[in-house]
């Protein structure tokens, strides 16, 4: 099976100079990809996994705009949001300065080499051969292929804290806030109140990695709500669908009651197999969670 073709690709048309690119129906990390359409070019936030993916959504994108692209922004640094690096190799490319040297760290040290790629691929597959757990065919077809492929380039510059790009009237404010990850930010298209937030948040979290749920932690909370201040028309996660506002509000209270109820249930003595079944629990937000979702309650039972 082409794991490639097989996943559907969608061109999201938020507003008018704002389309984002996502890679559904696959198991595997797809981060979202969005480009910004301005009087001085092309704006691209986020390069995906995949080269090949992200340089046909580049093309698509400079042939409806008929203008080049002119920079590359990044969220983060994970694989899913960084892989797919070499479509925009020609560009300059901003990130957190957390991100800028942890790239330079890594570099390195050699973990962004093929040669280190492929041990921890072997790595994984005897894990897997032991017995520890299961890879899906998806993960040796299409993952550890892309993955060893991938050619990484450099970040040009990084940012410390938050950074405003374009003219005035078309203000787009890049903002480091950590939570997710170290390295990560948010981006902030001022004009038309559209935030592109990361993994920070992400939604269709049945069809997506469990990285924003896992990591939740306290501070997600702060940050959601420091999203839900800024008011956005739309909101553009780090996977899954375009949502608006009421989205994160919605989010962040499922979070603020299933953490109160964690921890009641487990200060009162409770194990952690108890209170995945208890059924004070309340539902999730979603209509259906993550195939992971035992291994969510566990990190989230071990943090409170």
């Amino acid at each position: 099976m082409d794991f490639l073709t097989e996943a559907k690709i969608e061109h999201i048309e938020v507003t008018e100079n704002i389309v984002v690119h996502r890679r559904s129906g696959t198991k595997l990390n797809e981060g979202n990809i969005t480009c910004i359409n301005t009087d001085e070019g092309l704006v691209f936030i986020d390069a995906g996994r995949i080269a090949e993916v992200a340089k046909k959504f580049r093309e698509a994108m400079e042939k409806r705009f008929n203008k080049k692209a002119k920079l590359l922004i990044l969220t983060h640094t994970h694989n899913d949001h960084f892989f797919g690096i070499e479509a925009f190799k020609d560009l300059p490319i901003y990130a957190s300065q957390q991100a800028f040297e942890g790239y330079k760290k890594y570099e390195q040290e050699g973990k962004l080499s093929k040669e280190y790629r492929q041990g921890f691929i072997e790595a994984i597959k005897e894990k897997a051969a032991n017995g520890e757990f299961t890879l899906a065919e998806e993960w040796h077809n299409d993952f550890a292929v892309n993955y060893l492929k991938a050619n990484i380039f450099p970040i040009t510059v990084g940012i410390s804290d938050e950074k405003a790009f374009g003219s005035q009237e078309q203000r787009l404010l890049f903002k480091v806030i950590g939570g997710h990850s170290e390295d990560s930010a948010y981006l902030h298209y001022i004009p038309e109140n559209i935030l592109i937030t990361g993994d920070n948040f992400n939604c269709s979290h049945a069809e997506n990695s469990p990285c924003m749920l896992a990591n939740m932690k306290s501070k997600g909370i702060e940050i959601l709500q420091m999203f839900e201040n800024l008011k956005p028309t739309k909101v553009i996660p780090g996977h899954g669908s375009v949502v608006d506002s009421n989205y994160i509000t919605k989010t962040r209270k499922y979070f603020e009651a299933i953490f109160a109820k964690i921890k009641e249930l487990k200060e009162s003595g409770l194990s952690l197999e108890e209170v995945k079944k208890h059924p004070d629990l309340p539902e999730f937000f979603e209509d259906e969670k993550h195939s992971q979702w035992d291994r969510i309650m566990s990190s989230w039972y071990t943090q409170l």
